[in-house]
């Protein structure tokens, strides 16, 4: 990876995961299992149950819930995090493409992570449309990725970790694209490794960005329990 200037890295004219591979160095498509009719957001790729009717209405919500400032062409902070995106948008408000929090919502951050992994069910809302996500969202500091999975019918996966840092120093970034790519393959290993079993209801993985990764599993009888899957120190 070469050396990365924080405010022009981010290459606007190229597609999510172009500019996903070049900062962290590998292929993400081959390790990712890129499902079939992908829909494009900002900065976000991204498949719903109900296809694009389902992203037109979640679309609508965006707009009307005041998410957007109609004059300004601005979203506002988002309630949980510090200068979040606010980033211009081009075209009117109603013609705004989604983004990776429009449709995680509050699984891209940690209080919502926590409130997830801490529910009785596998699935985030009773009418949780999202069968497959990944995208990125900016901070002041950080530049994040958030990669959800619910295509199978016992096992999520939300990932979210920095693939960038608002640092100098080139051997710093060369680590944290390391540690990204360690953390994603445990978690998707992990994910793997449960959808071979059969002994439990259902299994939550949840990688919190910067953070600890955990297992929630509920087995036969109804019980869950929640630990903490270690990393290698970094």
């Amino acid at each position: 990876m070469s050396e990365l200037d924080w405010e022009g890295a981010w290459e606007w004219e190229a597609d999510l995961l172009t500019n996903l591979n070049r900062f962290l160095g590998i292929d993400l498509k081959y390790i990712l299992g890129i499902p079939n009719n992908i829909m494009v957001g900002d900065r976000m790729l991204y498949l719903l149950k109900g296809g694009q009717k389902e992203a037109a209405r979640v679309q609508e919500q965006v707009v009307l819930h005041g998410a957007v400032d109609p004059e300004l062409k601005m979203r506002p902070t988002h309630p949980h995090v510090v200068k979040l995106d606010s980033i211009p948008l081009d075209g009117v408000p109603q013609d705004i493409q989604l983004r990776i929090t429009d449709v995680m919502e509050d699984l891209c951050f940690h209080r919502g992570q926590r409130e997830y992994l801490e529910a009785k069910y596998l699935r985030p809302t009773k009418d949780w449309r999202v069968s497959w996500a990944l995208g990125a969202y900016f901070l002041a500091g950080r530049r994040i990725a958030v990669l959800g999975d619910f295509r199978h019918d016992r096992v999520s996966l939300v990932f979210t970790e920095p693939f960038y840092l608002a640092v100098d120093e080139l051997e710093r970034q060369k680590r944290q694209a390391q540690r990204f790519l360690e953390r994603l393959q445990g978690a998707l290993t992990l994910r793997n490794r449960y959808t071979r079993r059969e002994d439990y209801q259902w299994a939550k993985i949840v990688n919190m960005a910067s953070g600890p990764q955990y297992l929630s599993v509920m087995d036969q009888k109804g019980n869950i329990t929640t630990e903490e899957v270690p990393y290698p120190d970094y």
